[in-house]
């Protein structure tokens, strides 16, 4: 993975990812894949690359450098930016690709670039799972052991500084349902904070108590 800092703002944000998904790519025919020449998903280079190429023929939101920034994206993260909030060093924003949880967005923070998905996985040995088993969350769940934390309806919002100082970092809280199944009732919410310093380091987390359960919407 290319690992050369890229500045990532709104104008790389593609409003119609679904549309890039079955896209015509005669190169990406593959009779042991059986792929008759659409995309399906960016895994191969030829599939990518009619992907960029379409985004740069639509002009992306803003014309060539925002397609570019587009395309330059979904090279190096396999998905779309969807959404974009800046806030600072580091921002949040939405992320999605139909190849990718049934195109299901997804938070992440930004210019440090950490998916949620990746802070709270599902694992036996994920941090999430470590953070329901504190006592607060397991009173929460009523001794539940099969609650999990569901990073694609999560909430995520920027808190105050650190610390007043100028040099203050920032700090992120994530908010995510915790379920037994993807369309189970809610039991409960984790509420974690994700922190950073001033130049977008990752410096690690904080656990809040768990909050009520949000209201239920319906799995997507």
């Amino acid at each position: 993975m290319d690992t050369t800092r890229v500045e990532w703002d709104a104008s790389a944000v593609v409003q119609r990812p679904d549309a890039y998904y079955r896209l015509p790519c005669p190169a990406a025919v593959d009779a042991s894949r059986g792929n008759s020449g659409l995309v399906f998903s960016v895994d191969t280079p030829a599939q990518l690359e009619c992907v960029v190429r379409a985004l740069g023929e639509a002009g992306a939101s803003g014309g060539d450098a925002a397609s570019q920034l587009a395309g330059q994206f979904l090279q190096r993260q396999g998905v779309f930016l969807v959404a974009f909030e800046e806030h600072g060093r580091v921002d949040s924003a939405s992320t999605s690709a139909a190849w990718q949880n049934m195109g299901r967005p997804e938070l992440a923070l930004l210019n440090s670039m950490l998916p949620l998905r990746v802070l709270v996985g599902a694992g036996s040995d994920s941090l999430s799972r470590q953070w329901i088993e504190h006592p607060a969350y397991a009173a929460a769940l009523g001794g539940s052991r099969d609650a999990i934390a569901w990073p694609e309806y999560a909430a995520l919002r920027p808190e105050p500084p650190i610390s007043e100082a100028a040099s203050a970092g920032q700090r992120f809280v994530a908010e995510l349902p915790l379920r037994t199944c993807r369309a189970c009732a809610n039991l409960a919410t984790l509420r974690v904070a994700f922190l950073f310093d001033a130049q977008g380091g990752y410096m690690g987390w904080e656990l809040w108590p768990p909050g009520p359960p949000p209201p239920a919407s319906g799995a997507r």
